[in-house]
Order: structure tokens, then sequence, then C-alpha cells
């Protein structure tokens, strides 16, 4: 793929899905976007369909996304990605149990899940085409798992797992910080480097998820992602970096609906 102009990396709200769903944003969305040869679309929603206006309440997310190109090659590699997103959710872990990297690496998907069951807080699956030089595509395909980490500088973290066996059986493992910051509506930043897949020549083309635990702590019932709806809409803003040297900068709003 070509090197996108700039117009072409100024969209408004893709490649937000994944991580709207860590604070509970309430949407019931489904976006095509084209940016340049890059196709990419989106589905997401949550549940319930109303939030309060002052409190935080208990919800449920899910979604996917899935990358193409107009001409059907295989789509650039997504390597980074920045997000703020604002103020109003909550990530609750307390009485969760945390999985660390050092539990996991080297597993299986079904050794993750044995090793942290109870850490789980979500569950989905990634799809993607191993290409290597002179040789026909290969598709790939693997269950996700969102984990709670490790709190890092008290701020709570998601370790995803993933476990290809092409082009030789391989786990990947993406911690996500969930930072609070104070940056006018904004009060959350999670950054994220992708590791290479299959040595640097394999591409996402696609991701579902969902994210609804709830557990039992000290007599209450908790859920790990929580929202609000005070001024009727919930924002953020991204950056998202690929291989081609493009860089996709977007922001994303979407009404809510207080009871």
């Amino acid at each position: 793929m070509s090197k996108l102009k700039l117009w072409e990396r100024l969209i408004v709200g893709s490649l937000i899905v994944g991580f709207i769903a860590l604070l509970g944003v309430n949407a019931a969305k489904a976006d095509r976007f084209q940016l340049g040869n890059l196709i990419v679309d989106f589905q997401l929603d949550s549940a319930p369909t109303k939030l309060p206006r002052h409190e935080n309440a208990p919800i449920d997310f899910w979604g996917s996304g899935d990358f193409g190109t107009k001409d059907g090659t295989t789509p650039p590699k997504l390597q980074e990605m920045t997000f703020e997103i604002d103020r109003f959710g909550k990530v609750e872990t307390r009485g969760l149990p945390v999985c660390t990297q050092a539990e996991i690496k080297a597993t299986t998907v079904s050794r993750a899940r044995a090793v942290c069951r109870g850490a789980i807080v979500g569950t989905g699956t990634g799809a993607g085409i191993v290409e290597f030089p002179e040789q026909a595509p290969v598709p790939a395909r693997t269950p996700l798992t969102f984990f709670n980490g490790p709190a890092v500088g008290g701020d709570p973290t998601i370790l995803v797992h993933a476990y290809l066996t092409v082009p030789v059986p391989t786990t990947y493992l993406v911690p996500l910080r969930i930072e609070r910051i104070h940056n006018g509506i904004f009060g959350f930043r999670i950054q994220s480097k992708f590791p290479p897949i299959a040595g640097g020549y394999g591409s996402v083309t696609h991701f579902d998820f969902r994210v609804d635990r709830r557990w039992q702590y000290k007599g209450e019932r908790l859920s790990y992602l929580y929202a609000r709806c005070p001024i009727g809409r919930l924002q953020a803003r991204f950056k998202a970096e690929f291989s081609d040297s493009s860089r996709v900068l977007g922001t994303f709003v979407d009404r809510c609906q207080a009871r």
C-alpha cells in the first residue's frame, strides 16, 4: 500500500472499538471507513442502553472489527495505538484475581485460561493473514483472552493473550495500562505497542470481543465495567500507527441516554 495522504488519515470514530469497551461507553454502532486502500469495518454494542446521570452502573460490552483492502491485498500492520477517553467511566478490580505475564508465558489458550481462570474479564477471537515473500498468504486464527493484570502505578491493566500455530506455535501477550489522567474532558489514557506477528509477516484482519465479568466481593456484586451519562455524550480521541508509516488521527463522540 502506498503511503496515505494527510487528508486520508483524518477520520472520525475508527479503531476505537476495543478500548472504548474498557471504560464502558454505552453505544450501538456499525461503521465502515476507507483510508486510501485500507477498509475498516466496526460493530459495537453495550447493555443496558440507558445509564444513570450521576452514578456509575454496571455494563457489558461487545463488538468486532475487520481490516481489509480495496484491491484485496494484505492490509498494513497495526503497530501502535494511543487513546484518551473521557472521564465518565470506571474499571473495577476489587477482589478480582490478577494474572501475570510470567504465569501465561508460552502457553496455549486452554492452558492460560486454566492457570488464570479467576482473572478473565473478557474473551474474543482474532484472525489474520501471514504472508511470507514468494509464498501464498496463510490464514491464522486464535481465541483471545482478556485477563486482569497487575496494577501499574495504581492504574488497572489488562493482559491480552493470543496463541497462533502459524508458522510455528507462538504465544502473544499484549499488556494494556488504563492510566488515569487529567486533561479536560479526558480522564483515561491507554497506550499499546503491538508485537510483530509471525516475525513481522502477519497482519490482523479481524477481531471480536465481549467484556462482561461479574463477581462477588465482601458480599457486594461487582462488575468490571461501569459507566454514567452526565452530559448526554461520551467521547474519546486516538492515534493509530501502521507499518507503512501512515498515521490515523481521529475523535469519537457517541450519544448516551440518562435515566
